[in-house]
């Protein structure tokens, strides 16, 4: 749909469908986590943008570039462009994205030396407009951040085990499988490197099954490489992968 969409905007040659079509295409890739198709257009996107002086363009791209220099490893200068790609968009006095903008920054900052704090600030105040604003559809990776970054920082365990759990619970309550997924691999991590197996690839597999297509995607990599590491501890572990859910555990 998005190719559809490209090539509709190409015959068309109306400039603000253009950017519009390749702003969502890059908005897809950024959801898949893969960098290099976003680094592909943005140059596209950001000519068109400031050729039109289309606010939100620049600075939309901005965040996407920041988004894609964290992802090629130059991590700290990335954070500084999703700072300044944000601020740039919330000076246009647009709401909407300012969760996934934030979060986006959030776990950029986290990653980067001394980001800790500002990586939880982010998720807390991506959290706040979320429900200031109604805009909730990022919500259940937001609180999966929140708990990734407790967890990994050994700020609060209970807090971080009720995040990633608040994660899981919102993502399935929205019917949100990608988000789903991510929550079930992050719950699954802490099980197994506590040595629950079982239990992680209970949490891990139903989800994983839903999905049909995809298998190149990093989400469904991740969530096959943590099964297979929970199959390689024993044999009771691959019983339960292979049976499913057929009987009822």
């Amino acid at each position: 749909m998005s190719r559809e969409a490209l090539g509709r905007a190409a015959v068309l040659a109306h400039p603000f469908t253009q950017y519009f079509a390749l702003g969502v295409r890059n908005w897809l890739f950024q959801l898949r986590r893969e960098a290099g198709p976003v680094q592909e257009q943005l140059d596209t996107v950001l000519r068109l943008s400031n050729e039109q002086q289309f606010a939100l363009g620049i600075a939309m791209s901005t965040v996407q570039r920041g988004w894609t220099l964290v992802h090629s490893g130059r991590r700290a200068e990335g954070v500084e462009v999703l700072r300044k790609g944000l601020a740039e968009w919330r000076a246009t006095g647009a709401n909407l994205l300012v969760p996934f903008y934030l979060a986006l920054l959030g776990e950029a900052a986290d990653g980067a030396e001394g980001g800790a704090a500002e990586g939880l600030a982010a998720t807390e105040e991506a959290l706040a407009v979320a429900e200031a604003t109604g805009e909730r559809w990022y919500e259940a990776e937001i609180h999966r951040l929140r708990g990734e970054m407790l967890q990994h920082h050994a700020l609060d365990a209970s807090e971080a085990h009720a995040a990633l759990d608040k994660a899981l619970e919102t993502a399935r309550r929205q019917r949100s499988r990608a988000l789903e997924l991510r929550a079930a691999v992050s719950i699954g991590r802490w099980l197994h490197a506590q040595g629950d197996d079982i239990g992680a690839v209970r949490v891990v597999s139903e989800t994983y099954r839903a999905f049909a297509e995809g298998a190149d995607v990093p989400d469904l990599r991740e969530a096959r490489h943590l099964l297979d590491a929970c199959d390689s501890r024993g044999r009771e572990v691959r019983a339960y992968a292979s049976a499913g859910r057929r009987d009822g555990r």
